[in-house]
């Protein structure tokens, strides 16, 4: 389904310049899903005019410089793909990965829509303490058995154990060679 696409429609939102469905109210920390229905639905409002204007913040502050043009992203550059979606060794063609150990939000947490939109009220959505900015030396000192524990009901098992683990190597190895 092509979520960003069919709720821009319903008017949820609109199209950041990061690629991300914006809500004028609730930022761009959103997960869309859907229900598949034969019932007849009320139209909505419509949709919401971009609200990017002239701010290219998102672009700006990537990291890797992964968005070509605005709303147009090179998941070759991304960080996201590489930390969360890629199996396996990380070829030395990988962009550097700026100490994130898994994603990176860098165009999110810049978004002025962000800066007064509401945290979620539901508990499983909260930040985990452990995992708010942790050290990749005490990611590789978890032994199995704790860091799968950890990892046990969250997001992070996308990435599982074993690309963790690399993308702590990865970040170690790159605070070395800035040395």
């Amino acid at each position: 389904m092509l979520e960003r696409a069919l709720a821009r429609r319903a008017g949820l939102g609109f199209l950041g310049k990061n690629g991300m469905m914006i809500h004028p109210t609730y930022g761009s920390y959103l997960f869309l899903g859907e229900i598949l229905t034969d019932l007849p639905l009320e139209v909505g409002q419509g949709e919401i005019p971009d609200g990017c204007g002239g701010c290219t913040l998102c672009l700006k502050e990537c990291p890797t410089a992964a968005f070509v043009a605005p709303r147009v992203l090179d998941a070759g550059r991304c960080i996201s793909t590489w930390t969360v979606e890629v199996r396996g060794e990380l070829p030395p063609s990988a962009p550097r990965l700026h100490g994130h150990l898994f994603g990176c939000d860098r165009c999110q947490e810049v978004c002025p829509y962000n800066r007064e939109a509401p945290l979620s009220a539901e508990p499983d959505f909260q930040p985990r303490p452990e995992w708010f900015a942790p050290a990749p030396a005490a990611v590789l000192a978890l032994t199995g058995p704790e860091l799968e524990a950890r990892l046990s009901g969250s997001g992070l098992r996308r990435a599982g154990e074993a690309g963790l683990r690399r993308s702590a190597l990865r970040i170690l190895e790159e605070e070395i060679s800035e040395a």
